[in-house]
């Protein structure tokens, strides 16, 4: 054998044991995130001194399961474990022995890609944002919102996120984050109308999200995707529709000037109620 081929051998042995190292290490931080799911769950039903282990407040149990899913998370290539499926382009998930179902929204700003990780159990989750480059979370939304519609760069500085909301996912928010190397700040990013319930609204000079408000009552009769805000990168413009007449929608809009949008929120279900459903006689 020539020493060219021992070298070849050598470095494919190395290349075969980094790759088996890697799926046991993520199987072990996947088996201590099912675990932490698990006494979670024992511990809501009064049964954790049954199950045998240490009694802990929620906030306790809640914090460990955090830690577990940021500890998968933050493992290298953690976005190509092998029992993802991708089901759109762009995501990928999996069921995790029917304690939860992990989701990842793979996107690009520019040229660096970005991997949105979350989870759906009977336990409240948040969302995280990797920098899959430099393998490091940029950003936590602690808001218990699971889903990320889409990510969009403004300018240099500052990163628009539209994420689906309320507890069936069919309204939607935005804010806008400031990014630098120390990660991605949420900011007062938008000038307008409040949305406080229904058609109550509060001026704010300064406010962090716009919200497009539609129960899941109000998505069963609108058009589809009602809620659906919008963004156009090369006019640095944000947008929705409106539904005063139904057969003509209307779209309000507002460009990024000065560091803000000047915009106001909206509830779908103002204009939706009492029109039939769509294709409806």
């Amino acid at each position: 054998m020539t020493l060219r081929n021992t070298h070849i051998r050598f470095a494919l042995s190395l290349l075969f044991l980094s790759y088996c190292l890697g799926g046991y290490s993520q199987q072990r931080e996947l088996e201590a995130f099912k675990q932490s799911i698990i006494q979670y769950n024992e511990y809501a039903a009064g049964k954790a001194e049954e199950a045998g282990h240490k009694t802990q407040s929620a906030e306790q149990y809640r914090s460990n399961i955090d830690k577990t899913f940021r500890d998968f998370i933050l493992l290298k290539n953690s976005e190509n474990y092998e029992q993802f499926n991708s089901f759109e382009e762009g995501k990928k998930e999996f069921y995790l022995d029917e304690v939860a179902l992990i989701h990842v929204k793979l996107f690009e700003l520019g040229a660096n890609p970005y991997g949105v990780y979350s989870f759906n159990s009977f336990v409240a989750t948040d969302y995280y944002i990797k920098d899959l480059s430099s393998n490091k979370i940029v950003f936590h939304n602690n808001q218990r919102t699971q889903y990320v519609d889409s990510v969009y760069k403004i300018d240099k500085h500052h990163i628009l996120i539209i994420e689906k909301y309320d507890e069936m996912n069919t309204g939607r928010r935005a804010f806008v984050v400031k990014a630098d190397k120390k990660g991605w700040q949420k900011i007062n990013a938008f000038e307008g109308n409040e949305l406080i319930y229904m058609d109550e609204k509060r001026f704010k000079k300064e406010r962090p999200y716009l919200l497009v408000n539609c129960s899941f009552e109000t998505n069963m009769l609108a058009p589809r995707n009602a809620s659906q805000i919008s963004y156009n990168e090369h006019t640095q413009t944000i947008s929705y529709r409106t539904f005063e007449d139904s057969r003509d929608p209307q779209t309000v809009a507002a460009k990024w000037n000065g560091g803000h949008f000047i915009i106001d929120d909206y509830d779908v279900g103002i204009d939706i109620q009492g029109f039939s459903p769509v294709g409806a006689p």
